[in-house]
């Protein structure tokens, strides 16, 4: 159907994983704070070597628990 593909468009164009660069965008933090919440706080994160990936609706699931 038309609304199928529309759908799947959308997850396509919406990243799975995001940076850290991206991720610190989206906050409004610093490098160095986003590595320490990883750390202290738990952001959760996807490694891929060195690679250090963000999955949003995580980060979404993981900033609400923390207001909460």
């Amino acid at each position: 159907s038309n609304l199928e593909e529309r759908t799947m468009q959308s997850e396509i164009t919406q990243p799975l994983l995001i940076t850290v660069e991206e991720t610190m965008r989206l906050m409004c933090l610093g490098r160095t704070k986003i590595y320490a919440l990883i750390r202290q706080e738990g952001l959760p994160v996807h490694r891929f070597g060195r690679r250090v990936l963000v999955d949003p609706e995580e980060l979404k699931s993981w900033l609400q628990r923390r207001r909460g």
